[in-house]
């Protein structure tokens, strides 16, 4: 059925592909909440919330949503830093990396701040956000924050 959905307009899609395509979709598209939303937009896109750790003056929420793990902080109950890395502690791929930034591009363009042995940063077009790639905890984990107030 999906070799059929695939041929019918005459493109041929890789089989391989389509699914990588569709799961990625599936796993991201499903869990589109930002850096910025609201806590009760989050928690309705994250789904329950493992574990509540306290960080003085602001709020942290761990949630677990098929293959992901996402640690988001609130402040003021709005998102001001999210974490994503997979629940198997597996790289991501460039494409998930690259889907959760465009999630939390918020209308601007992420641009390639430095590439250190240790990860990869990137600022936000607009200046009111950055991100990381790299190891925590053994984990290789993405984090997306909202820029320091200058």
């Amino acid at each position: 059925m999906i070799a059929d959905f695939c041929g019918t307009a005459g493109i041929q899609i890789p089989m391989r592909f389509f699914l990588a395509l569709l799961a990625i979709s599936a796993a991201l598209g499903s869990a589109s909440a930002n850096l910025g939303d609201s806590e009760a937009k989050i928690n309705a896109a994250y789904g329950k919330r493992l574990e509540m750790p306290r960080i003085a003056g602001n709020q942290s929420h761990l949630y677990e949503r098929g293959e992901f793990i996402y640690n988001v902080i609130f402040r003021g109950g709005v998102s001001v830093f999210e974490m994503y890395a997979r629940a198997n502690q597996a790289e991501l791929s460039s494409k998930e990396i690259a889907a959760f930034l465009k999630e939390n591009a918020a209308g601007a363009t992420w641009i390639p701040a430095n590439e250190k042995p240790a990860g990869r940063e990137w600022k936000r077009s607009d200046h009111k956000a950055k991100a990381a790639y790299f190891r925590l905890g053994g984990r290789p984990t993405l984090t997306v924050m909202e820029a320091t107030r200058k």
